[in-house]
């Protein structure tokens, strides 16, 4: 059933958290500019102490005016909501003297205000916000200028015209207590509230911390918040500084040294609440039953047609449409299985459900029932359900099957092993969304007996576009493991439907990047047929939807190995020269071990760079990583995060993969939703050196090996691209 707001298929998050983009920022906006001993913070007005800037008076009265407008609403609310921990977000605004200092034709702290600016126009109105702000009021002449800490705002709901007001009044003039800011930022979220911070500095501590010391005391204590540190155009001990505080923060460093540049990283370190992902979302707008057939009839229904027809074996009888099973071909060859029902007339909607009830009782191996959307006899989606040699038992499983050209590859789930001991009521459903194809099947539990719908896979198929509608009973083989002939055994369809989905989809795009040197999201096919150059093209297994989609099969990189990666994405333009960032947004779900995408920059065939989102054989089982490849010559050395994610992707899953290029130094990151806390974090995959290396980018999905632990064939899967940066730093 439609859900009231679904995620485009690719899209592995299933909902959107609800402060968007940029609201996981603290700024702290500093410099040195001297020491004394460690201060303690002030924000209040006792004898000798700062007064409260006239900025922090005018938010005040902004939210003195919002709590009784609140107020008024609580008297007026019926019902309390339940709840949740929400996500918190503290903004410290370092004033102290050196912001003063040029970067281009303007100032620090007034670029750092021109960014700040922006992130509030883009800040969802729910956003539950901070700000501190510290080193504007006092010279750092002053004895207590250590001391100069000002909470601008509580946290809460930001009165946006108030803020930008009150940042924009802000002067530059004294010490940079980064220690003490921070301890007095976290001081603000609320117990229950995931917390973040995000330090921006052009300078070390002033006054005597240990910034980093302060944030491992308070995660230490319980606090669990998040510190991401921005250098704005540090040197290298100011660099180290911030890289340690965002290290004891479990956070990531991001460097800015233009103004440009300022308003990129900023946008970035927002990302890590989610607002680095472009967005596919689909709603479900309408649904409207085309074709149902009940088999009310004594015959075979006006729309439906009997291939290879054998009377004695096929009838429509009290309501159903019965079909004895019967061995005539090899389960795969269509155009020889008896009795094969299929309708006269292709579908060419663009989104619909495909299903069938069906009562049927597996005794023996090979014995299968299936639905099936037939583009023709050796292009086609199969949902089956099926009975699997076993030893000198049986297997039955539920598969999603697609066949391209007569190459066959499946997604299973086991049904139970041994005979139906009753007949089994169920349900096949395929479910096409734009190039996907879902299999569901309805069944009862083997051990608890339970009823309930189940995904038993996906499918990409580009180039499936107008199949006819097919039903399917048949034994698969005529041997039951060498004992004898499979038994003949019946099969009853009943409510076949077809039902059209309306969706209407929105693509919701992160926007222009303005340190960007190319950017695209996908969605202008001729811009990319312009702009990209396909090798080992198989346009069966790419297709544009919500960007550009990938189907992996078998193919290996480097050192002219057999067979060549297909559909591998050549970028025709030249990666900028100097230090740079290439970003790209990949949507994925690994099922089998040998599944990888990513992206490449490869010089030539045995020297190249991969970062990739793969998975890899686990005993029985498989284990997702990301990875960093670096290949010279005939030698590969690759690298991995070392985060534990057991078993196929649980749902489509966005990742963000990252290669900086800093002299000769090459980085990778991911950026990835913890399976464990549900946060999105960066990752740091690790390092690779390399000289005189000058090489081109390319996009892909691959097997990197042929089966899954000598079971079965590895799955082919979709890897989506629906972002890709290049930016010069």
């Amino acid at each position: 059933m439609g859900r009231k707001l679904l995620r485009e298929e690719f899209l592995m998050s299933k909902t959107v958290r609800s402060f968007g983009f940029l609201v996981s920022m603290l700024l702290v906006l500093s410099i040195g500019c001297g020491s004394s001993a460690s201060p303690v913070p002030s924000t209040g007005t006792e004898p000798g102490k700062p007064e409260p800037s006239p900025a922090k008076q005018q938010i005040a009265k902004a939210s003195l005016e919002k709590s009784a407008e609140a107020s008024e609403a609580d008297a007026a609310a019926t019902t309390t909501p339940v709840k949740t921990a929400a996500d918190e977000y503290v903004i410290v605004l370092d004033a102290s003297g050196s912001m003063n200092e040029k970067m281009g034709e303007e100032s620090k702290i007034a670029l750092a205000q021109k960014a700040f600016a922006d992130l509030l126009e883009k800040i969802p109105a729910s956003a539950r916000l901070g700000i501190v702000v510290f080193g504007h009021r006092l010279p750092h002449t002053d004895p207590k200028s250590c001391e100069d800490i000002e909470v601008l705002a509580p946290v809460g709901e930001p009165d946006r015209a108030a803020l930008k007001t009150a940042i924009e009044a802000v002067k530059a003039r004294g010490e940079t207590p980064i220690g003490s800011s921070l301890e007095q930022a976290a001081s603000l979220f609320s117990s229950d509230a995931r917390k973040t911070l995000v330090l921006l500095s052009d300078g070390k501590e002033s006054c005597g911390a240990d910034p980093a010391a302060v944030i491992r005391k308070l995660r230490d204590s319980g606090i669990d918040v998040i510190v991401h540190t921005i250098g704005f155009g540090v040197d290298e001990e100011t660099k180290k500084q911030l890289e340690a505080i965002a290290e004891a923060g479990g956070g990531k460093y991001f460097d800015a040294r233009s103004g440009a540049e300022l308003g990129s990283v900023l946008q970035e370190a927002a990302g890590v609440a989610e607002g680095m992902l472009n967005q596919c979302l689909e709603e479900v707008t309408g649904r409207k039953v085309v074709l149902r057939e009940t088999f009310d009839g004594d015959a075979i229904p006006t729309g439906w047609q009997v291939l290879n027809r054998d009377d004695n074996r096929i009838a429509v009888d009290g309501g159903k449409l019965l079909i004895v099973t019967q061995y005539r071909a090899p389960w795969a060859e269509n155009d020889k299985i008896a009795n094969l029902v299929r309708s006269t007339k292709p579908v060419s909607l663009p989104d619909y459900e495909f299903s069938s009830e069906i009562r049927f009782q597996p005794q023996m191996q090979h014995h299968g029932v299936a639905i099936q959307l037939q583009q023709n006899d050796s292009n086609y989606i199969e949902l089956q359900y099926y009975a699997d040699p076993h030893g000198y038992n049986l297997w039955r499983r539920f598969r999603i099957v697609k066949v391209l050209d007569g190459e066959w590859t499946q997604v299973s789930v086991s049904g139970a092993i041994g005979a139906a001991k009753t007949p089994l009521d169920i349900v096949l459903k395929i479910v096409k969304k734009g190039i996907n194809f879902y299999g569901y099947a309805t069944y009862p539990d083997p051990e608890s007996g339970k009823v309930s719908e189940r995904l038993i896979g996906v499918q990409t198929a580009p180039t499936i576009t107008s199949p006819r509608l097919v039903l399917k009973a048949a034994n698969g083989a005529s041997d039951h493991y060498g004992s004898g002939k499979v038994s003949e055994i019946d099969a009853e369809f009943d409510n076949v439907t077809l039902t059209r989905l309306d969706i209407a989809r929105n693509f919701i795009d992160r926007g222009k990047d303005p340190n960007a040197v190319y950017q695209t999201n996908f969605l202008d096919r001729r811009a990319f047929e312009r702009e990209f150059i396909v090798h080992n093209p198989d346009p069966r297994r790419m297709g544009f939807a919500c960007g550009l989609n990938l189907v992996s099969r078998y193919g290996l990189l480097g050192n002219n190995r057999k067979p060549a990666v297909p559909n591998l994405v050549e970028y025709k333009g030249q990666l900028p020269d100097g230090d740079w960032d290439v970003i790209a947004q990949l949507t994925t779900r690994l099922t089998t071990a040998g599944n990888s995408a990513g992206f490449a920059l490869i010089q030539d065939t045995q020297t190249m760079l991969t970062v990739e989102y793969a998975s890899l054989e686990h005993g029985y089982n498989q284990k997702r990583r990301l990875r960093f490849g670096k290949l010279i010559g005939t030698e590969w050395t690759v690298l991995e995060d070392p985060a534990y994610r057991f078993g196929g992707s649980p749902d489509w899953q966005d990742v963000l993969l990252k290669i900086e290029k800093r002299g000769r130094k090459y980085t990778a990151f991911g950026y990835f939703k913890n399976e464990k806390s549900g946060k999105w974090e960066w990752i740091k995959i690790g390092e690779q050196t390399l000289l005189k290396f000058h090489p081109r980018l390319h996009l892909y999905a691959a097997n990197f090996q042929q089966d899954h632990y000598g079971y079965e064939k590895t799955h082919e899967i979709v890897g989506r691209f629906s972002r890709l940066l290049i930016l010069k730093r």
